[in-house]
């Protein structure tokens, strides 16, 4: 099914933006430029990153790709160009797109990654000011100034991830490199589906509430619980010309009218089946190391479609039985079948989803799945062989999977 297919192309390019946040030094590392505050200051971007006339659209937060390793909402945004083919194949080769840098800010660290499919690519982080920190990632190269202070800088080892997905190689180099709004940092992907993904964090914002924050604020070079919309920090002509661009990264013809416009990383609520779960007894990785986060594959979200915050969406990239896709639940208001996530507590009842497609016809996905919460923080489910939930008779057998919070 041509769905598939979509989503192993869509996958190789999601696994590869998980690789940015795999260094634990980088925190201490930045820690040691002397940053200026951003004080209360919100419009930080006063150029775009590149030339808004080449961009076709950009995503929400929020977007999934279980197939490459996304499993949980993606929580930085895509740019995209009329080059990203509506197929997702790897086999692109676009022309030097040049990116700029967004205000006046410092370079904290450049990686350089290798993998068969795309060669040599850049991932840069920066931080405008002590409060605020981003990166862009998948460029196909960076400004000579860059590569020189990488090149002097950089890590006398390289380091070799297998992601199950894709193989790669990485090196590191921690700068401390000032550059000017609108300077030429580098170059977008030149073969990628995506120009570049951009990501940012302001530690001045609220934390996210996630359930378990103990788990994401401890696995990541980066303050997970900080994650914020790059759009909402750019001058307000560019913010808006932006917001104008959002759609989804699959084929463009779908919108989110629905605040906030710019989707939704963080998607718990608690009591409910709704957010995020981890595989029970994966706490310390599959190597015994805090690993946790690094492998989505391992754990499932039961959240919201980034384009249609009302149909709830399974994502999962190992339960037994399931192609490793985002699959969509039509919602009934009653009963046991077919309810919203946040509608099912931990009532001692079993319910049941009928697994559906996202296409035009919202066709089946010939399985169902099977979910009970026997505490606030805990949650079994098994998949059933059948399109259908059928009556209300189910019973768990010994291919149940137990997920914890």
């Amino acid at each position: 099914m041509l769905i598939f297919i979509i989503a192993t192309f869509v996958s190789l390019l999601l696994i590869l933006s998980l690789l940015v946040f795999f260094g634990r030094e980088s925190n201490s590392k930045k820690s040691e430029i002397n940053l200026p505050s951003c004080e209360d200051k919100k419009e930080i971007f006063t150029n775009s990153p590149v030339d808004l006339k080449i961009v076709e659209r950009v995503t929400p937060q929020g977007e999934l790709g279980p197939s490459g390793g996304h499993v949980f909402p993606v929580k930085h945004v895509y740019f995209l160009d009329k080059d990203s083919p509506k197929t997702y194949s790897m086999d692109i080769n676009r022309p030097k797109i040049e990116m700029y840098a967004p205000s006046d800010m410092w370079i904290t660290q450049i990686q350089k990654y290798w993998d068969e499919s795309r060669g040599d690519e850049y991932y840069i982080y920066f931080s405008p000011c002590k409060e605020i920190s981003g990166a862009f990632f998948h460029m196909s190269d960076i400004s000579p100034k860059l590569k020189s202070e990488f090149e002097k800088h950089k890590e006398n080892k390289k380091e070799t991830q297998n992601r199950g997905v894709v193989i790669f190689e990485s090196t590191n180099s921690f700068v401390d490199i000032n550059v000017h709004a609108g300077e030429v940092i580098g170059y977008a992907s030149i073969k990628s589906t995506q120009m570049f993904d951009f990501n940012l964090i302001d530690t001045r914002t609220l934390e996210l509430d996630f359930i378990n924050k103990e788990r994401f604020s401890k696995h990541r070079q980066y303050d997970l619980l900080h994650e914020v919309c790059p759009y909402d920090y750019f001058i307000p002509e560019i913010k808006r010309e932006l917001y104008s661009k959002i759609s989804d990264y699959f084929s463009g013809t779908k919108k989110r009218t629905k605040e906030p416009l710019c989707g939704e990383y963080m998607q718990d609520i608690p009591n409910t089946a709704q957010g995020i779960w981890f595989r029970k007894g994966t706490a310390k990785g599959e190597m015994g190391e805090e690993n946790i986060i690094e492998r989505e594959i391992l754990h499932m979200a039961l959240t919201h479609s980034p384009y249609d915050p009302q149909m709830p969406v399974l994502s999962a990239g190992s339960l037994e039985g399931l192609e490793p896709i985002v699959y969509y639940i039509e919602v009934r208001p009653n009963g046991l079948v077919n309810r919203d996530w946040k509608d099912i507590s931990f009532d001692g009842k079993i319910y049941c989803s009928e697994l559906i497609f996202d296409d035009d016809n919202h066709s089946s996905a010939g399985k169902s799945l099977i979910l009970q919460m026997p505490t606030s923080d805990t949650l079994k489910i098994e998949i059933l062989n059948s399109p259908s939930c059928g009556k209300e008779s189910w019973r768990f057998t010994d291919k149940v999977i137990e997920f914890e919070r």
